[in-house]
């Protein structure tokens, strides 16, 4: 490990940068499943989100997160299905504030709250902490 970097998740050395998610269309889907020695679906395991194909074997495939099922929670599937929708969610919201705060600025008003509050969870998506 001679002139490597270690960090802790705490400590990325990235800190203070604008970050880029991956991109591509991203997807949820199931990925391990706990079997009977008959063969029959208990539970699933793991429920991988990827980018650009939620197929596995296609060049295309990249896992960008998993989300583990070891309680086997409907949670888990909708915390999935959250992380997949992330990218989607954030180019919405970038949209939404910055059409609102022109709107507000143009008639000479303050933009109200909630885009302060937007601003923020784009912010939080999007740089990390110094």
């Amino acid at each position: 490990m001679e002139n490597e970097t270690v960090t802790s998740a705490g400590n990325c050395p990235v800190d203070g940068k604008v970050m880029q998610h991956t991109p591509g269309e991203w997807f949820a889907s199931c990925a391990d499943q706990l079997r009977t020695d008959a063969g029959h679906h208990v539970q699933w395991l793991r429920y991988d989100i990827s980018a650009n194909s939620e197929n596995i074997k296609d060049d295309a495939y990249y896992r960008v997160a998993s989300v583990s099922n070891v309680n086997n929670s409907e949670q888990n599937l909708s915390n999935a299905l959250l992380i997949a929708a992330a990218p989607d969610l954030l180019a919405a919201l970038k949209v939404v504030v910055n059409d609102w705060t022109q709107q507000f600025e143009r008639a000479g008003h303050m933009a109200p709250a909630w885009c302060k509050q937007a601003r923020a969870a784009i912010a939080k998506a999007t740089e990390r902490a110094a």
